[in-house]
């Protein structure tokens, strides 16, 4: 199946455009009196969070997948058809 150019050049445009937002974010950080490390403390709760979430979604695209497969996403079967 062939994506369609204004999706995929979309897509891309707006990958940039949060790129930019993000750098455009994380930049006030080299202003700090000592850069981004005094906020080494929390550092490891981004790694926990971001690692929670990442097991979240890992979570739901396995029952996704295992519904999919045992034919629990199947359409109901009615009388008379």
């Amino acid at each position: 199946m062939r994506k369609h150019p204004l999706v995929l050049s979309l897509s891309v445009v707006g990958l940039a455009v949060l790129s930019v937002l993000a750098g455009w974010g994380l930049r006030p950080g080299t202003h700090l009196d000592e850069g981004w490390r005094t906020l080494g403390a929390v550092w490891i709760y981004l790694a926990a969070a971001a690692a929670i979430t990442a097991a979240f979604a890992a979570l739901f695209m396995w029952l996704a997948v295992y519904s999919a497969n045992d034919g629990y996403d199947d359409p109901a079967q009615t009388k008379g058809r």
